[in-house]
């Protein structure tokens, strides 16, 4: 009885510690950045913009231990500026372990101005440059996976007390992989801080704003996680 008891001790201690190493949180850090900013052959160019996020979720599911959810809303909106690495609003603590998906959504929503921009310029058929903006007036809700920088399997492998940074990529070219140069050619320009602007929204070259807009809502973001 003395041995058969001591076992049992045995396995529960090894149970707990095993459901208590899966509570263990680590680290993981948030950020959004272009990607490939160029379309058009080069000729059209991204350099920056803003992200106005309203509410955070994140859904992943893990091998070993309970899968994590959580929701994090903004009381005013996250304003995103593509490329800023330091954000705390998006630093979170989630339970280790090797997670088999990791899917999170983004909610944006229009209100009283723009929820995404981006400004660059287009280099029309003269070779001039013009500077150019498209501004988002939608509610959307984007849909991002989570993929390891280097895993041939699909997991991803979050370890407490190392530091993890995921960077949610934004493809550009794809977004305006409709566009053409005949289009933006023929494009109305507007004074922005008086300066002549190519402007796409809702209102201004919509013809244009309704393609980018298709596009973007067929298409998923991707999360790079990096350890």
């Amino acid at each position: 009885m003395g041995l058969r008891f001591f076992c049992i001790l045995i396995l529960g201690i090894f149970a707990c510690s095993k459901v208590n190493q899966w509570k263990q949180p680590t680290k993981i850090n948030f950020n959004v950045d272009l990607v490939e900013q160029s379309s058009l052959n080069g000729k059209l160019n991204f350099e920056s913009g803003y992200w106005s996020i309203e509410r955070f979720n994140f859904d992943g599911i893990r091998t070993e231990g309970a899968n994590v959810y959580f929701t994090k809303e903004y009381s005013t909106f996250l304003e995103v500026v593509f490329g800023n690495r330091l954000l705390q609003e998006l630093q979170f603590d989630i339970p280790q372990g090797i997670y088999s998906s990791i899917m999170i959504r983004l909610e944006s929503s229009f209100k009283d101005r723009p929820n995404l921009t981006l400004e660059g310029r287009y280099e029309d058929l003269t070779g001039k440059k013009h500077p150019i903006r498209f501004e988002l007036k939608e509610n959307e809700t984007f849909t991002i996976e989570g993929k390891s920088l280097d895993n041939s399997n699909n997991s991803i492998n979050l370890l407490s007390d190392v530091p993890t940074n995921a960077t949610i990529t934004v493809p550009v070219n794809q977004w305006f992989s409709k566009v053409t140069e005949q289009l933006l050619a023929s494009a109305e320009s507007v004074s922005i801080n008086g300066i002549n602007t190519i402007l796409i929204n809702s209102t201004v070259n919509k013809p244009i704003y309704d393609l980018i807009v298709e596009t973007l809502n067929d298409q998923s973001l991707n999360a790079v996680i990096v350890q």
